[in-house]
């Protein structure tokens, strides 16, 4: 029996209000795009609470942008999912040719798009022209870089799962955080507050924003790896910690934990960090949306560990939960 360990996020209750209805358009998006094309995979989408995620992690978004996100995080999932799962994501070239597909519905100056050859490139066409007027074009081309890096991961995935290679740990963990970053973007979309480009590139920014990354797919790692493990998925941290140093599974679980636990202690003190640098800086005008993004981006932790209890994404036999203390 295996047990998770104390992880030093508190648990919280904190939900937006407009979470029942980003739920509801989530799942319609994605049914009505077909990227969700039977009922099994339909009640499997459900179950995951997407809406649950957005509402945890995006308390400030009024209704209509709450939808907007949870249709997005919804579209990656599904993305996601077609990669983990499926003989597709033992191909980098098919990996790559959906990428690029996706990525040129998506592009930063309004402009001519190629015509849609599949349900995801019609689905995240969609998702852009209502992003594209919301955001402006500054915003949209970090956002379309994020992406661009996190689809590169992707094949990287399909590289190593093409040759049954077993990734380097290092690399694992460094390359893994690009998936955190387009979901750091949409904390713009729901405060409604885009931060100046000097700020958006700001180093200290950057790092703060990797390190909430860590602290989220490394406890999505804790939480999806008995289901990855029985999937044959390689590229978990608990699975890579296990195999490389050759130690228990619960010993990769409890090393997986303390590392959580010292990158929380590190990001709290890039906040800190931050917040006295833009204390003595000339940022007036742009204080209170600053503000409010180093709040939202610490929402995340708790936000995603809240849902993860609901979601049935990863669901797994666990054993006991050694929780920390409700907020």
């Amino acid at each position: 029996m295996i047990i998770l360990p104390n992880l030093n996020i508190p648990r919280v209750t904190l939900i937006n209000p407009s979470t029942p209805h980003a739920e509801q358009h989530g799942r319609k998006f994605v049914r009505h795009f077909g990227l969700v094309p039977n009922e099994a995979r339909a009640e499997r989408h459900n179950n995951c609470h997407i809406g649950t995620l957005a509402g945890h992690t995006y308390l400030q978004a009024d209704r209509h942008r709450l939808e907007l996100i949870t249709a997005w995080i919804g579209c990656l999932f599904a993305l996601d999912d077609l990669f983990d799962e499926t003989t597709t994501g033992h191909s980098p070239k098919q990996v790559r040719k959906i990428c690029d597909r996706v990525l040129a519905q998506l592009p930063p100056s309004v402009g001519s798009t190629p015509t849609p050859t599949g349900e995801f490139d019609e689905a995240f066409k969609e998702l852009w022209r209502r992003t594209s007027a919301l955001m402006s074009e500054a915003w949209r081309t970090r956002f379309h870089l994020h992406l661009a890096n996190f689809f590169d991961y992707c094949v990287w995935e399909a590289e190593n799962r093409a040759i049954s290679a077993l990734p380097p740990l290092d690399e694992y963990r460094s390359r893994r955080a690009d998936a955190f970053l387009t979901y750091a973007d949409f904390i713009e979309i729901a405060n409604d507050a885009e931060l100046p480009g000097e700020i958006a590139t700001m180093k200290l920014l950057r790092t703060a924003t990797l390190a909430a990354g860590d602290i989220t797919l490394w406890t999505n790692d804790l939480f999806s790896w008995a289901r990855e493990r029985e999937n044959g998925e390689v590229h978990n941290y608990v699975s890579l910690k296990q195999q490389i140093d050759d130690i228990s599974a619960q010993e990769a679980v409890d090393a997986v934990g303390s590392a959580i636990r010292i990158r929380i202690v590190e990001f709290d003190e890039l906040i800190r960090k931050l917040r006295t640098h833009f204390e003595k800086a000339d940022f007036d005008k742009e204080r209170g949306a600053l503000e409010r993004h180093l709040t939202s981006l610490g929402q995340w932790l708790p936000g995603q560990l809240a849902w993860r209890f609901v979601s049935e994404r990863q669901k797994s036999a666990w054993g006991t939960m050694d929780e920390g203390p409700a907020q």
